[in-house]
Parts: C-alpha cells; sequence; structure tokens
C-alpha cells in the first residue's frame, strides 16, 4: 500500500492483490449466512417482545386528596397490568369484557404498596 500526497491530502493506493474478493460461491454462501444471521435477529426480536409483555407499569386508581410530606412523591394508587394484558385488552375484548378484566386485576392487586396518608 503507498500513498500520495497533494497539499493537505494523502490519497491511498492500493493493488488489486492486496485485497481478497470473493468469487460468486462465496457471495452465495455470504448471502446465505447472512440470511441466518437475520433469522436470528428476528427470533431475538420476538423474545425480547414476550419478555416486554412481563413488564409492568401503573394505572392510576385515585389520586390522593391531600398530599404530605410522606406522599408526596406518591402518584397515587394504581394497578398493576402487564403489556401483554393490555394489548389482549385493547384488540380482543368488548367493552363489558374489558371492564370484567379490569374488576379481576382490581381484586387481585396486591395492596400491601398501596397506602396512602391522611391528615
Amino acid at each position: 500500500m503507498s500513498f500520495k500526497e497533494y497539499g493537505e491530502q494523502k490519497i491511498h493506493l492500493a493493488r488489486k492483490d492486496h485485497f481478497n474478493i470473493p468469487n460468486s460461491q462465496e457471495l452465495n454462501q455470504m448471502k446465505e449466512e447472512n440470511a441466518k444471521l437475520q433469522q436470528q435477529l428476528d427470533e431475538q426480536k420476538r423474545a425480547i417482545s414476550e419478555v416486554e409483555g412481563g413488564l409492568f407499569y401503573t394505572r392510576p386508581l385515585c389520586v390522593p386528596k391531600k398530599r404530605s410530606i410522606a406522599n408526596k412523591n406518591m402518584i397515587g394508587a394504581g394497578l398493576m397490568y402487564t403489556i401483554a394484558e393490555i394489548r389482549t385488552l385493547e384488540l380482543n375484548l368488548t367493552l363489558e369484557q374489558i371492564r370484567h378484566k379490569e374488576a379481576t386485576l382490581r381484586k387481585g392487586v396486591n395492596y400491601a404498596w398501596v397506602f396512602e396518608v391522611l391528615l
């Protein structure tokens, strides 16, 4: 490999024999490997989305009437829904079924972490 300088610019020169240029068989093999890697990536994306289905976020039930120092940072009590449950509720259920599912989830909430400080 050599280079030539033109003022502040350098141009690097190389001969063809310095590079490993693949033939058509090698190119086809590379394409197959890329397809396999793409398939693995798609499988990993599916696995990640399934894991995200187990993540929780809260939906407020109520907002405290008075904010004290103890609950200053509390946004409000909430129900825990998984993302997958919300997607199911949004996609497949009627309004009556959604309300029934929400009532079932309300009954199953662990109230140990929910508190309200009354002044």
